[in-house]
């Protein structure tokens, strides 16, 4: 068991320290101090825009009515003109007055429309110069503003300068720290791999030297065994004499003389019956002992055999504890190194950065850590994952489409078991998933899987380039638009004669679909197979079947209902979990 609590270095603490560190970091933004300790707002004032200056819309230009003037000025000295060769005295006499002042009047209407009309004019000039006065009094304003906020900004700025030592060294600070963390891991994980290899040694040896004992205890069963039988054989022959001894005294009792003879000889032998069944009854029970004791020793066989294999699921258990433990800590520190280079980063960048006041990005790969250890509490073993996905290699390789050029492509691969079946049987495959810790895993299974999204990777591919299209428990996890494309794409990508299998939580199961189906927070809603089938058959796939997989191991019991409705709830609430929809390019 991997120990997390060194004298030396605690990693839960110095996790929690980094987390503080980098929300107070996040936090340090609201409020700085400068030299003398008196608050420093790092927040600038306002700054208002001011509006563009309004334009100076030139009227129309005004029509004098010169041409009219012109016009009735001719008209006017016609009227007053007279031939020369009427005299002058008589000349005043022959000029059109009347005539003459109607020209002037209107001529002096003209005049007056055109100074109504200057006049008019002037005063619109007189309203836009007033709306231009109050716009340079704005400007004004502005100006001063800004000022002020050159004035704040300096401010902040000498007061970050100030904190950029102490920042740098406290980063540094958590930088040694964060080595040191990064060393302990790395301790941690070699004692667990020691650790596992002792335990499997033990057991290796545990079971060799019990072995050993069992064939020593055979071997001793087998030979009071056989001495058994020898005394069984000399118990009889020793019977036999009894009876023959038995004949003569009966053919020689009519001797008297020898009869006492006889009797102390039959005495005799009788003594040496009971001694020898005496002695075969201590061989019986020193057999039976043997017999308890070999039983014994089988049982405690039996007891560490078990033990063994409990040993064994204790090291895979610890394997994968460590494992995931290990991610997740990998995860958590490379995100929180991360976020260290950014606040680092923030921190040297001055009062721009501080101005603006921006939150941490999220990281996108922030939760895969915490969905690894989802997926070993829920998901179960490799080796069982590996079982139930057995029953897809027989038609992979009936559809013969898989090649070394034209490999099966596992969408969403997770922690690679397909893959790893795959290669075991001598088939190529490649892989991608989107979880970087997931992937990292399978590199180094040896395992080809990249880091990427599967609908874009799809669409990276060239048409016709693999044999077989694969992805378990994926659909779920996708809208509608989403699955359209990706189930296009699979096509696209197919060579003739290629495999696609997508498998899902099967809701015709009640508990599957309203229960079990949603401990994983990211599906978004379960798939009846009449519809997988048909959103197969609409993009193009041939010969699409739904088939039904991993039956729940619980049922009714016998007794609790007829026949016919035991069946029928059984098939309800224990059917099968999971379908595979299944569909081929022609």
């Amino acid at each position: 068991m991997i120990e997390s609590n060194n004298p030396e270095i605690n990693v839960n603490q110095l996790m929690e320290r980094i987390r503080a560190e980098v929300a107070r970091r996040r936090d340090l933004g609201l409020l700085q101090r400068n030299g003398s300790g008196r608050a420093v707002s790092t927040v600038l004032p306002q700054v208002h825009f001011l509006a563009p200056l309004p334009p100076m819309v030139s009227p129309r230009r005004i029509d004098v009515k010169e041409e009219r003037l012109t016009s009735i000025l001719q008209r006017a000295r016609e009227k007053t003109e007279v031939s020369k060769r009427i005299p002058k005295l008589l000349r005043r006499l022959f000029r059109k007055q009347g005539g003459y002042n109607n020209l002037l009047l209107e001529s002096v209407a003209v005049l007056t429309r055109t100074n109504v009309e200057l006049n008019k004019r002037f005063q619109e000039w007189a309203g836009a110069f007033e709306i231009q006065n109050r716009w340079l009094s704005d400007l004004s304003s502005a100006r001063d503003a800004d000022a002020a906020w050159m004035r704040a900004a300096a401010t902040i700025i000498n007061a970050v300068k100030e904190k950029n030592v102490a920042v740098g060294e406290e980063f540094r600070t958590l930088r040694s720290e964060f080595d040191k963390a990064c060393e302990h891991l790395r301790n941690l994980q070699a004692q667990a791999d020691g650790m596992r290899e002792q335990e499997i040694d033990w057991a290796v040896r545990a079971t060799n030297a019990l072995a050993d004992q069992m064939n020593v205890l055979e071997h001793k069963n087998v030979a009071a065994g056989e001495e058994f039988q020898v005394l069984r054989s000399e118990f009889d022959r020793a019977g036999e004499h009894l009876r023959n001894l038995q004949t003569e005294v009966d053919r020689f009792a009519e001797f008297g003389t020898r009869a006492d003879d006889l009797g102390r000889h039959l005495s005799n032998l009788q003594v040496q019956t009971d001694n020898q069944d005496r002695h075969l009854n201590n061989l019986q029970t020193q057999a039976d002992a043997v017999r308890d004791q070999a039983a014994i020793y089988q049982a405690e066989l039996n007891h560490v055999k078990s033990d063994s294999n409990d040993a064994k699921q204790l090291a895979l258990r610890a394997d994968d504890r460590q494992n995931s433990e290990g991610a997740y800590l990998k995860s958590e520190l490379h995100l929180l190194n991360r976020r260290l280079m950014e606040l680092a980063s923030t921190s040297g960048e001055g009062a721009t950065s501080s101005a603006k006041n921006a939150p941490v990005p999220t990281d996108k790969h922030e939760f895969d850590a915490l969905y690894v250890a989802f997926e070993n509490q829920f998901r179960g073993s490799r080796e069982v994952i590996k079982k139930r996905v057995r029953v897809y290699l027989d038609d992979v390789c009936g559809a013969g489409a898989v090649t070394a050029d034209s490999p099966i492509l596992d969408l969403g691969c997770g922690r690679g078991e397909w893959l790893e079946l795959v290669n075991e049987n001598g088939l190529a495959g490649e892989g991608v998933d989107s979880n970087a810790i997931m992937v990292s895993a399978c590199q180094e299974r040896g395992l080809r899987v990249i880091e990427g999204d599967a609908l874009e990777y799809l669409r990276a591919l060239p048409a016709e380039s693999r044999g077989a299209i694969t992805a378990f428990h994926l659909i779920e996890h996708l809208e509608f638009q989403l699955l359209v494309h990706l189930l296009r794409e699979s096509f696209r990508v197919l060579r003739p004669g290629g495999l696609a299998i997508f498998e899902t939580p099967n809701p015709d199961n009640v508990l599957v679909g309203s229960n079990r189906f949603y401990s994983d927070p990211t599906h978004l809603h379960p798939l009846p197979k009449e519809y997988s089938r048909f959103m197969l058959q609409s993009v193009g796939f041939s010969d699409v079947v739904a088939r039904p997989l991993n039956p729940d191991k619980d049922s009714l019991p016998e007794n609790a209902a007829s026949p016919e409705l035991r069946n029928f709830l059984n098939r309800l609430f224990f059917g099968e979990q999971d379908y595979a929809v299944i569909g081929k390019k022609r």
